[in-house]
């Protein structure tokens, strides 16, 4: 009985050490990844930093741009971030790939193609030589990384035209482009 008469006064006096305890701790660093600013939310999530009450206090934010997903993969594998906006065609290589398969997913930032939702846009000059997929034949395309999910859709639409190299072949072997400045050596700069 006399132990039930306690057990208020020490949950309460549990509750306050740990609290001390919590006050005390290090903010916990959260690095999130993005890629095209304003479109990944990352890129713009301290812009409005009253939204995020225990920012600075619990835990701190740090974004960080990569270039595309698959980069992220080697990130999260190293420890480097902790949220990352892969793909749908870098998180099964994150998972059987890399091995990480504690990855949860914890938002849909992008649903492209889909009615209602805002859709990826390929443009061309009005007056260019380009004005249908078939035109693209014996041209130089570039994506922002091999692996990336625009890369996979872009590698899958030229090979479905029989492409075999233009879409595979690094650009470090390649000519440069003339609207690209390219070093002496005609490496891209």
């Amino acid at each position: 009985m006399c132990l039930l008469k306690l057990r208020p006064a020490l949950l309460c006096i549990a509750l306050s050490f740990s609290a001390a305890a919590a006050s005390g701790a290090e903010a916990v660093k959260i690095r999130l990844s993005w890629i095209a600013p304003v479109t990944n939310w990352a890129s713009i999530l301290l812009e409005k930093k009253e939204l995020a009450r225990h920012l600075g206090g619990s835990y701190v934010l740090e974004p960080v741009r990569y270039v595309g997903t698959p980069q992220m993969i080697t990130a999260l594998a190293n420890g480097e971030l902790e949220i990352a906006n892969l793909a749908f065609s870098t998180l099964p290589i994150a998972i059987e790939n890399a091995g990480l398969d504690d990855l949860r997913v914890i938002a849909d930032e992008l649903q492209d193609g889909v009615d209602g939702y805002y859709s990826q846009e390929y443009m061309v000059l009005a007056d260019g030589a380009i004005g249908r997929i078939e035109d693209l034949k014996g041209k130089v395309v570039a994506t922002v990384a091999a692996g990336a999910a625009v890369d996979v859709a872009m590698r899958t639409m030229l090979r479905g035209m029989g492409s075999r190299t233009s879409a595979t072949t690094p650009w470090w072997k390649r000519r440069c482009p003339p609207c690209v400045p390219c070093s002496p050596s005609g490496k891209w700069i």
